[in-house]
């Protein structure tokens, strides 16, 4: 059984109560940890979700440069991303090409008063 599998059943038997734990500052710590672990990869599968939406209506865009609703689209969800982005600390995983793009459209966005979500 893989280390991921017993740490998730040890702190699920820890969070029902079917085991006891004495709560000392190391176990507080690595505690917070595993939680910050877990807030890190939901953030990361909500900027990757978000990325591959964003890629498919730029795409469409793309193919339909006249369509004001795909642009609206793509303006409001590359503000999104990018402010995820930025919240989480992740500027450095993407080229500065890319994220030069979502400044654009997001300084679009807010010029513009795209609702935000």
């Amino acid at each position: 059984m893989s280390i991921f599998y017993k740490l998730f059943f040890l702190t699920f038997f820890i969070s029902t109560g079917l085991i006891s734990e004495n709560v000392t500052p190391e176990l507080s710590a690595i505690n917070h940890s595993i939680e910050s672990l877990k807030q890190n990869v939901q953030n990361q599968e909500k900027i990757r979700i978000q990325l591959i939406l964003y890629q498919k209506i730029n795409k469409e865009f793309l193919k339909n440069p006249d369509d004001k609703e795909l642009l609206f689209q793509m303006v409001k969800l590359a503000d999104t991303l990018f402010e995820n982005i930025k919240k989480s600390h992740m500027t450095q995983n993407f080229s500065p090409e890319f994220l030069s793009e979502l400044t654009l459209f997001s300084q679009i966005a807010s010029k513009r008063g795209v609702p935000k979500p």
